[in-house]
């Protein structure tokens, strides 16, 4: 057989979120000879059109975001036998359950990496359903070669509920376009204009991410109201889009408030108007490794957010001061907002600079592809057909 480059599949169930930037960052800065294989949904967003545009690079849409179909296992068999890969790398459950299980039907051959962009099934309220769910993975570690986790507590997790093997799995923190973020002028008049912000404002309270129930928004829509009361010259801010959208709107209306809450829904210049926070606001109620706190650290913006595991381990690994409250508690999270807005917390300024610094260290993208890299040459070290040599040379 002769040499080739190295052909990876990256299953993803969506094109909105975090995962989905997590591929895009690691096809693009790629610098060793690959071809790459994305299946993904068309379910919105930009990322679908941009991801495209990258070279060396097969898009193929499968309805992978809804409930998994004998149709979609067969399609996704058929084309990677077709493909025939080497990796095929899954991105969160969903595309983990119908990845890793076609990739074995297709060949034996194939190694398969499942990322876990935060542990999901570990969070549910319904003990059934989480036990469920925990079994279930459990019996795909028959189909896995090894288990990536974005945060140190999601792979303690992992392990410790044996949805891992210590042997085959590792942490591997996201990274993140540093220049990008630091090249940003903050809080700038245009941005409110742009936005529609009242010039009588005084304080911008915003948060960026996916409209998912997991986000916990609607527990900083109902903080709101207190809010308010102490510091009426607000306006708050909710970058991005998913499912739950109009479900939050009708919250705002129901309270009273939607006239100081903006929807802005997908927007190009997120980190602009991210800059333009007083407070950034993270209410999750379960995370991986939210890039939207270190971006808002990148910043210099004042942070509230959920005393939950990922949001934890960021905390822990900048050591950075924003202030951590309870999930699923809006009264908690009204005070501590309040308590930024008031400066009856004041954030240490030398403390922001330590958690830049380190933020610069552990979360590049340069880093982020060498050490996936690393588990790519691992389990492909063993098949004479690729040029693994160049491989490992590239990243010595």
């Amino acid at each position: 057989m002769t040499d080739r480059s190295l052909v990876v599949v990256h299953v993803l169930s969506s094109c909105l979120g975090g995962a989905s930037n997590h591929v895009y960052d690691l096809i693009q800065n790629t610098t060793v000879p690959c071809r790459y294989y994305v299946f993904i949904p068309d379910d919105g967003g930009a990322f679908l059109e941009r991801i495209k545009a990258l070279p060396a690079l097969t898009v193929i849409v499968l309805p992978i975001d809804r409930k998994p179909t004998l149709k979609v296992l067969i399609k996704m068999v058929g084309c990677l036998r077709e493909i025939n890969p080497d990796i095929v790398h899954c991105h969160g459950y969903r595309a983990g359950l119908v990845g890793r299980i076609s990739a074995k039907l297709a060949s034996r051959r194939i190694k398969t990496i499942l990322t876990v962009h935060g542990f999901h099934y570990f969070y549910y309220s319904n003990s059934f359903k989480r036990h469920l769910f925990l079994l279930l993975e459990r019996l795909l570690q028959g189909f896995t070669d090894f288990v990536i986790a974005v945060s140190p507590t999601d792979l303690r997790n992992l392990i410790q509920t044996n949805n891992a093997s210590s042997l085959r799995s590792r942490c591997i923190l996201c990274g993140l376009n540093i220049s990008e973020v630091t090249r940003i002028e903050k809080n700038t008049p245009s941005i409110r204009k742009r936005l529609n912000i009242p010039t009588e404002t005084i304080n911008i309270i915003g948060s960026v991410g996916r409209l998912h129930y997991q986000k916990g928004l609607d527990n900083f829509l109902y903080a709101i109201p207190a809010i308010l009361k102490q510091c009426p010259l607000s306006m708050f801010i909710i970058v991005g889009d998913g499912p739950e959208r109009i479900q939050l709107e009708s919250v705002a209306q129901t309270l009273g408030i939607a006239e100081k809450v903006i929807f802005c829904g997908h927007l190009p210049n997120v980190l602009e108007v991210l800059a333009c926070f007083d407070v950034f606001v993270f209410p999750s109620l379960w995370e991986g490794m939210p890039v939207g706190l270190l971006e808002a650290m990148l910043l210099s913006v004042p942070i509230v957010t959920t005393d939950v595991d990922g949001n934890r381990d960021i905390m822990d690994i900048t050591q950075n001061n924003g202030l951590i409250v309870p999930p699923n508690n809006s009264d908690a999270l009204a005070v501590a907002i309040v308590s930024l807005l008031r400066g009856q917390y004041p954030i240490n300024p030398s403390d922001m600079s330590s958690s830049i610094r380190i933020i610069k260290e552990k979360f590049t993208i340069p880093r982020l592809v060498n050490e996936t890299f690393e588990v790519y040459t691992k389990l492909t070290i063993c098949c004479p057909h690729l040029n693994v040599r160049d491989t490992i040379e590239a990243y010595k």
